[in-house]
């Protein structure tokens, strides 16, 4: 069962500079509330473009996530739209000109397998957590909860007030660029 999770937050900057700065994973990575870099290697090895992949190992309280991302999309100024390779979760910017700035956008896509929804009253863990342990890898155990929408709804609201938080972190970041 796919899920997505969107926000979107206005940069005082052009959107070729936001993307600019966005189009390296890396730096935008390193914003995440959520995740500390433990290693990142693009396997390519080429500027980053349709076909670009990375090699991403993150740690965050619930574990280390390790992924490869390939990047499926990418429009100059415009989209890049990337995917980890085992297609559990899809990523995409969207760049729009806004007044004298750029309205970001980011979305994620993730698969949701019905057995993590299963039964989730039994682990001490909270659902979202557990999700995210199983979108990277981390934990396979089966975990199940009759009470599905009640934990969906947990999981898009922890998930989302991440992602609305990673987003000002971006526009601070790229905001303090000074202006040439």
């Amino acid at each position: 069962m796919f899920q997505t999770i969107k926000a979107s937050v206005f940069i005082d900057r052009l959107p070729m500079a936001v993307f600019s700065f966005l189009k390296e994973i890396k730096p935008r990575l390193r914003l995440s509330p959520v995740y500390k870099i433990l290693r990142f290697q693009e396997i390519t090895n080429r500027d980053i473009n349709k076909g670009t992949k990375f090699h991403i190992v993150l740690m965050s309280e619930m574990g280390r996530s390790e992924y490869i991302s390939d990047v499926l999309k990418f429009v100059e100024d415009k989209r890049i739209i990337t995917m980890d390779t085992m297609g559990r979760l899809k990523v995409r910017l969207r760049f729009e000109p806004h007044d004298r700035g750029t309205i970001f956008t980011h979305e994620e896509e993730f698969n949701l397998p019905e057995y993590l929804l299963e039964n989730s009253h039994r682990s001490d863990e909270p659902l979202w957590l557990r999700i995210l342990k199983d979108i990277f890898s981390l934990d396979r155990k089966k975990l199940m909860d009759r009470e599905m929408e009640k934990s969906l709804d947990e999981l898009k609201r922890k998930l989302s007030a991440y992602l609305e938080e990673w987003l000002l972190r971006i526009k601070m970041e790229i905001e303090s660029i000074p202006l040439y």
